[in-house]
């Protein structure tokens, strides 16, 4: 099947879940008002500086004796993967940026020693290219049940348990993240940093 590119995602800030990255815990851990209102600040920034852009595509997917094949080609190793698909028969492949210019105010900030604001950019950077990704996933979910098909709730990624990361390279082709100004280092990292991909199993309704 053909893909979705969606450009200007639009999400809302996850501020409990930026602090939770950052070790605070709601009704646990303490900040004082200034220091609450820096975090804040910074937060808000970062995410000014992120530009979402995703893509999705549903595609064909079996089990296999050592894990799952996916659009007849693409042989995946992994019994978790294999046992999290089960009997569903179509997966959905997304991927999201946040972009270039949050990475590069992130490496700009360490290296000016300013450790903290570089911590705050990375950790809001991280929790909102998810947040891309569930906005994706909840767009491909309403086109689903009109099918009478949903999304499992839970998403798997390459470099996740069992599942090799060296398999980023088939969602990068699949995807065509090319199109997206992403491209792959030989390690099978993603750039710009902040660029995440999943994979969702789809099954029927009822």
């Amino acid at each position: 099947m053909a893909k979705d590119v969606f450009k200007g995602i639009k999400v809302t800030i996850p501020y409990a879940k930026i602090f939770r990255r950052l070790g605070y815990r709601v009704g646990v851990s303490r900040l004082i008002s200034s220091q609450k209102d820096r975090y804040l600040k910074l937060i808000e920034d970062a995410f000014m500086l992120c530009d979402l852009t995703g893509t999705g595509r549903l595609c064909r997917a079996e089990t296999i004796e050592e894990g799952i094949r996916v659009e007849k080609q693409y042989r995946w190793a992994s019994q978790s993967l294999k046992k999290y698909l089960g009997l569903e028969e179509e997966v959905l492949l997304i991927a999201a940026t946040a972009g270039e210019t949050i990475g590069k105010a992130i490496k700009d900030l360490t290296l000016h020693n300013q450790l903290m604001e570089a911590s705050v950019y990375d950790a809001t950077a991280s929790e909102i290219v998810d947040e891309a990704l569930s906005w994706l996933s909840e767009w491909f979910n309403e086109k689903l049940r009109r099918l009478g098909k949903a999304l499992s709730p839970r998403r798997f990624s390459a470099g996740y348990g069992d599942f090799a990361l060296k398999h980023q390279a088939d969602f990068f082709e699949i995807l065509g993240l090319a199109d997206l100004g992403i491209s792959l280092t030989p390690s099978y990292m993603l750039v710009p940093e902040k660029s995440v991909t999943a994979l969702v199993a789809v099954g029927k309704i009822g």
